[in-house]
């Protein structure tokens, strides 16, 4: 396995793209997130973009949210089906969990939506 990487075309960053799939997309919602998922076909990698708004806590609180959620993607991205593009909106209860609480949500979100390959699922 290659190195596991986070590069720039891997984010969603324009405002069009962001409201592409939050309009268009299939949605799911735990306690602690709620996504927002697109599969292109035409696109080999996955692709995620992060909104965590000031009703979630003080920015320390929103930027490690934010740390975290981009480094799950970062080492699930190879069971992560290709061509997925993900928006994850956190929620307020997300700031007192742990990475792992944080990384199972993700993939339990992503498996609703049949975004992640079905071997991950049974190792968790």
């Amino acid at each position: 396995m290659g190195r596991l990487t986070f590069t720039k075309q891997q984010r969603i960053s324009t405002r069009a793209e962001f409201q592409t799939i939050l309009k268009d997309g299939k949605k799911v919602s735990d306690r602690f997130f709620r996504i927002a998922v697109i599969i292109n076909p035409n696109q080999s990698r996955p692709k995620l973009g992060i909104i965590v708004s000031k009703k979630v806590g003080a920015a320390v609180y929103r930027n490690r949210i934010k740390r975290v959620v981009r480094e799950s993607f970062r080492l699930n991205q190879n069971q992560i089906v290709s061509g997925t593009n993900l928006v994850v909106i956190a929620k307020p209860d997300s700031i007192n969990q742990g990475y792992w609480e944080i990384e199972k949500s993700l993939i339990k979100l992503l498996d609703r939506v049949n975004g992640i390959k079905k071997n991950i699922v049974a190792n968790r």
